[in-house]
Formats: C-alpha cells, sequence, structure tokens
C-alpha cells in the first residue's frame, strides 16, 4: 500500500529515470469520470482531425491504453499496452515532465524506429498527467500517421483537456476524502459508549446513535424526525430550560434526568447539552450526549445512606437511640446562639434522672435496666414536639432541649412527662423520675446545665417523682 516507482526510457537523451507513478492507495476511478474523458478524447481527436486521441496509463512495468478516441483510423485499442523502456514517445514526456512534438518520427533518427511506428503513426503531441501529489498517472496525447505542425492553439487545446482530467483527479480525492471523513464520523458517531443526539434548529432529532438507543430503548426510526420534547415528554421542563440557557450562551449544560425505557424500567442519565453556532452566531444545532448513571446513583445513594447511618452513629445513644452527650451539648449551645441573634426567642431545658434505678439494676439485672431506658426514651420523645431536642446525657439522666420555650412552658412539659412515666408500665415493674428545669438568662451553657441539674438533686431531696424548676 505504498508508493510505486518506474523506471522509463527518455529516448532524447538515452538514459533511464526513475519515476513516482499511481500507488495503490489512490482512489477507483468512477464509471461517470471515465465516460466523461471518453467524450474529451472523442472531442479532442475532432478538433484536432487525428485518427487517435490517448489517455495512457504509466503502470510499474508497462504503459497502457487507459482511453482511446473512438474514431476511424485508431488502431490503438483501451487495455492494450507496451512494456516500458523502449523510449516510447510517452516515457519521455513524463520522464522529462514536459509535453512533447514530434512533427514527423520518420524524419528523426531519435524517433525513426520508435514502435508507434509500426502502426504508422509518424507525429506525436503529448503532455503528462499528474495525481495531486504529483504522482504520474500517464499522459494525454494525439498521434497522426501524417506529418503534422501543431501550432499554439492545438496545444492549448490538449492543455485544457488535460488540466481537466487533472482537476478531475483533486475532485476525486477531495470526494474520496470526504467520504472516508464521514465514514470514520459516523464510525465513531456509532461506537461511542455514550449515547448521542444531534437536533437541528428546530430542535428536531437528526441524528441518534446505537448507544442512546441501547440506553434509551428507543428503536432509530422511532426517533428520527420527531421532537425532542416528544421524546422526553417527561423531562419537558427541565430540557426546556437548559436548552434556552444553552443557546443564550452557547455554554455546555448538564443536567440529570430520570426516563422510562421500553422496557418500563426506569433509568438515570446525565445528560450533557451544547449549542453549535452557524458564522452568524445563529443557532444551528444542538448536540445531547448521556450516559446511564443509574448503577453510579444507586451506589450514590447507598454510600448517603451508609454514611448517615455513621453520623447517626457519632451522634447517637446506641441504646437509646438518643443524642449523646457531645451532641446534645452541641445542639444547646446553638440554640443558645439562636437565642442571642434573636433577642426574643427563648430556649429552657429539662433534666430527668430515674429514682431508685441501682435498685433496678440489682434487683432484675441490666437487661431489665436497659429495656427501661429505651422505653423512657420512648416516652419522653412521645410528650415533646418535633422541634425539640432530646438526648441521653449519661447513665440513667436525660436531657431534652425546649425551643421557642420559657421556663413554665418547659415545666409543664416535664411534669406531664413525669406523670407519664409515673403510670406507664415498662411490663411488671413501676419507675418514676425526679427533673429540674433551667431557662438561658444570659450566663452560660455549664451554667444553664448545673441549675438544671441543681434543680434535679432538690427534687431528689424533696422525696422525688417530681419537677422542680
Amino acid at each position: 500500500m505504498g508508493a510505486s516507482v518506474a523506471n522509463v526510457k527518455i529516448a532524447e537523451e538515452n538514459r533511464t529515470v526513475t519515476i513516482n507513478v499511481t500507488s495503490d492507495f489512490k482512489p477507483r476511478l468512477t464509471e461517470q469520470l471515465i465516460k466523461k474523458w471518453q467524450n474529451i478524447l472523442d472531442v479532442l481527436a475532432d478538433v484536432l482531425s487525428v485518427p487517435s486521441a490517448l489517455i495512457m496509463e504509466l503502470g510499474k512495468d508497462e504503459i497502457k491504453v487507459f482511453l482511446a478516441s473512438e474514431t476511424e483510423g485508431n488502431p490503438y485499442q483501451t487495455g492494450a499496452g507496451e512494456k516500458l523502456g523502449l523510449g516510447l514517445y510517452c516515457e519521455t514526456v513524463v520522464g522529462k515532465n514536459q509535453t512533447l512534438l514530434v512533427e514527423n518520427a520518420l524524419d528523426s533518427p531519435v524517433w525513426d524506429h520508435n514502435p508507434d511506428i509500426k502502426l504508422d503513426m509518424i507525429s506525436y503531441l503529448g503532455m503528462p498527467i499528474y495525481w495531486p501529489d504529483h504522482e504520474v498517472f500517464g499522459t494525454i496525447c494525439v498521434l497522426d500517421s501524417k506529418a503534422r505542425k501543431y501550432n499554439d492553439k492545438h496545444i492549448k487545446i490538449l492543455e485544457t483537456c488535460r488540466q481537466t482530467i487533472q482537476n478531475d483527479f483533486e475532485n476525486l480525492i477531495h470526494n474520496n476524502e470526504m467520504k472516508e471523513t464521514y465514514h470514520f464520523t459516523e464510525t465513531l458517531f456509532e461506537a461511542i459508549p455514550s449515547g448521542l443526539i444531534i437536533l437541528d434548529h428546530e430542535e428536531n432529532v437528526i441524528e441518534y446513535n446505537q448507544s442512546a438507543q441501547d440506553i434509551h430503548g428507543l428503536n432509530k426510526e422511532a426517533v428520527i424526525g420527531k421532537n425532542i420534547y416528544d421524546i422526553f415528554s417527561h423531562n419537558y421542563k427541565k430540557i426546556c430550560d437548559v436548552l434556552v440557557a444553552c443557546q443564550g450562551n452557547g455554554s455546555l449544560k448538564s443536567i440529570e434526568l430520570d426516563i422510562n425505557t421500553n422496557e418500563k424500567n426506569t433509568k438515570t442519565i446525565l445528560m450533557n447539552i451544547s449549542c453549535v453556532k452557524d458564522g452568524e452566531n445563529r443557532h444551528k444545532n444542538t448536540i445531547m450526549s448521556f450516559n446511564d448513571i443509574t448503577y453510579l446513583k444507586v451506589l450514590e445513594n447507598d454510600l448517603k445512606n451508609k454514611n448517615q447511618h455513621l453520623k447517626d452513629l457519632s451522634m447517637k445513644d446506641g441504646l437509646t437511640g438518643l443524642y449523646n452527650h457531645i451532641t446534645i451539648h452541641d445542639f444547646l449551645d446553638n440554640e443558645i446562639k439562636k437565642v442571642e441573634r434573636q433577642h426574643q426567642a427563648q430556649v429552657s431545658i429539662g433534666m430527668f434522672d430515674i429514682d431508685f434505678f441501682k435498685r433496678v439494676n440489682d434487683t432484675y439485672g441490666h437487661k431489665k435496666g436497659d429495656y427501661i431506658l429505651k422505653e423512657l426514651a420512648h416516652v419522653i420523645l412521645g410528650e415533646i414536639r418535633s422541634i425539640d431536642i432530646a438526648g441521653r446525657y449519661g447513665g440513667e439522666e436525660f436531657l431534652v432541649i425546649f425551643t421557642n420555650t420559657d421556663l413554665q412552658q418547659a415545666y409543664e412539659v416535664c411534669e406531664r412527662i413525669r406523670k407519664k412515666v409515673e403510670t406507664y408500665h415498662f411490663e411488671d415493674i413501676r419507675i418514676t423520675i425526679s427533673g429540674g428545669v433551667s431557662e438561658y438568662k444570659g450566663t452560660t451553657i455549664d451554667q444553664m446545665i448545673i441549675t438544671a441539674d441543681n434543680n434535679l438533686y432538690k427534687a431528689k431531696h424533696q422525696g422525688r417523682n417530681r419537677i422542680v424548676k
């Protein structure tokens, strides 16, 4: 598939030169082109009044008649050939890369033994024909059985015919490159693992590759020509918003879409949308590429759940499910900061302790004690609001943050919790709780907790099963 060379003999100088001839990778000549050149030869022979007009093709070892004019008395037949090295007219033309005019070979010691004399062709006018990359295709020439003196007009006609053929070579190469580029582009378009959709300026689908069919589940015939909003009807607004933004500034936009496939499955795709504009900055095409990220979304959600679980484990008490000591302390700190910013807001806390809890553990065992702690947490959560925050402060102590609540309101809720516990059946055990309440009054978080804790111990000293504020 590389370059091809031929050795040709320049009769006038009696020497051989090597030239590059048509290589294997050149495109094939079309039937349409061959018919055109045949007409050129027939007209050329008629205009110059010669029996023979030829296009000769040079190979590695021979030169052959590629096309011959269909004129009366033409001794040359298409496909006929001669070996190189005999000093033919055409060898000199391509060897010297110039026009050759032989008015009468019989009067020239260089040409009087030329093989064409056997066919009674004694006059010759020929020019080399080149491919765009300067490889030699062959020659275009006219021959006559009588001596001829060709004038400038004749030579110009032949030159015009030659230039037409060489222009055809350029067009052939260009069209072939265009076809190869298109084939490559089409192959690449279909081979890309991402779904690709190309829209015209009215958002109608003009291209839809195999990956798009595999991901979306719609075949090409059902999509081509349809408006993109009909294809992604469930995502109309999302796509519309992105297309409008994209067409406005031409930048790449990305969106996630949930789509329904032909298999009645739901997939999540990540779609990138970019707009192509013409030379006058008008919207021309839209390119949409997308990938199935369903599995990634499953992994992402699973990771989020696991991270949330780890976060919960780090923030919550493993036994009761309430917030642990550190977390409830942080929440209280945040609530106090809110009060300090808002001035009019209030926050109060209630601290609870199970009365005689050591006796429960000693009598019924720690397993029963753990059960009571979990149930008590359940009771507390059932009596407070969703905006309130409950935590296990340590051991059998619990702390509840009452947001936007003053001391009296907090006390009333704590009293309600105490009464609920007093009548609650912890299986076969009855327990009571004591509690202390405090309200933030501009001191410190530690002082607020100490106040609630002191009130808790006052409740203990006053006989237990009571709340002190």
